[in-house]
């Protein structure tokens, strides 16, 4: 158990705790090992902390593949597409530039992607829906699988709305979000917190309150 907290420490912890483990180390002594397990116990690097960020990172990308949001990105490179359509609202205004045919929807066997890359400044957004069980996330849920396996593979969600048992990351403020029905997943979707609009119209919406 302590050599795991040092483990943890040294992988996870400021610069001057863990040169701090490393003294405790190589220069034994009473008084260096007490201090060593204060700052271990006090530090908040624990398993917890570990756990946590495996779950952001988890969160902002379930999948075995990476996930695209530009309109002119390769969607070949996820599977095989099955459809593809866009909408381009600027034609109306005589604008011919391809690049603001900026909604995209994709699909697969099992997946579909909704794409808005029209704020190019800041990169484009996209919404993930996993609709059978030939997409499986990478941790194994799919749809099919039990809440009960839901629970014990995500941990405590950060919010119940309805159906819906969602996950949120911390750190990019992503989302995962599970439709249980009957105590089984029926679909998942991911998008990020930004909320797409197109002249005051969402486009998608991205709020859960």
């Amino acid at each position: 158990m302590f050599a795991d907290r040092i483990a943890l420490c040294l992988n996870f912890c400021p610069k001057t705790i863990y040169q701090g483990a490393l003294t405790a180390l190589l220069k034994p002594n009473f008084t260096s090992v007490i201090a060593l397990i204060l700052i271990i116990s006090t530090s908040g690097c624990t398993k917890s902390s570990l756990a946590a960020n495996t779950r952001n990172a988890f969160i902002n990308n379930p999948f075995s593949f990476t996930i695209l949001k530009n309109y002119s990105d390769d969607y070949n490179s996820i599977g095989t597409v099955v459809t593809s359509s866009s909408t381009c609202p600027l034609e109306k205004e005589n604008i011919a530039d391809p690049a603001f045919c900026f909604l995209r929807t994709v699909t697969y066997d099992g997946l579909t992607v909704n794409m808005f890359s029209f704020d190019v400044l800041q990169g484009g957004t996209a919404e993930y829906l996993v609709t059978n069980d030939r997409v499986r996330l990478t941790n194994g849920i799919t749809t099919g699988s039990t809440k009960k396996e839901l629970i014990k593979k995500m941990g405590k969600p950060y919010k119940i709305q309805d159906d819906n048992y969602i996950w949120k990351s911390a750190d990019l403020n992503n989302y995962l979000v599970f439709t249980v029905e009957n105590e089984l997943v029926t679909k998942i979707r991911w998008h990020e917190e930004r909320q797409p609009e197109y002249k005051g119209i969402i486009v998608w919406k991205t709020q859960y309150e």
